[in-house]
């Protein structure tokens, strides 16, 4: 029984160590070529604190969103705990004509507060080559 619990403890760590190495960092920009036009960011996220991240629409002609999902922490005795949300995007194949440049803005905020005090921002900037 002890060493079931240990594997299981293990195999979750490891989950969440892999996650959470892969978070995006928004200080490195992203660089997007046409052999491989998707882009994947993944951000920390608690939604039992009602925050979310939300897409700003503004100036994003060729990169577009094609998914997202949260992911939630993988033990259920983590109550409240914080996970992951993951968007995944797409540069449409006008990107690829010219180097381009994009950012992508995120809000972490509340949806019923957004010009809260609380709000983060975060901006990731997307080359095309």
């Amino acid at each position: 029984m002890l060493k079931k619990l240990l594997v299981l403890f293990i195999c979750g760590f490891f989950a969440i160590t892999v996650f959470a190495a892969n978070v995006t960092d928004p200080a490195k920009v992203i660089m997007v070529n046409k052999n491989k036009p998707t882009i994947t960011i993944v951000l920390k996220s608690n939604r039992t604190t009602g925050f979310m991240w939300i897409l700003k629409r503004k100036g994003l002609s060729f990169v577009v969103p094609i998914s997202h999902e949260y992911v939630a922490p993988r033990s259920p005795k983590t109550v409240g705990a914080g996970g992951y949300e993951v968007w995944h995007f797409r540069v449409k194949p006008c990107g690829f004509l010219v180097p381009q440049l994009a950012t992508i803005d995120m809000v972490y905020a509340r949806p019923w507060a957004l010009h809260d005090k609380d709000i983060r921002e975060l901006n990731f900037e997307v080359v095309t080559q």
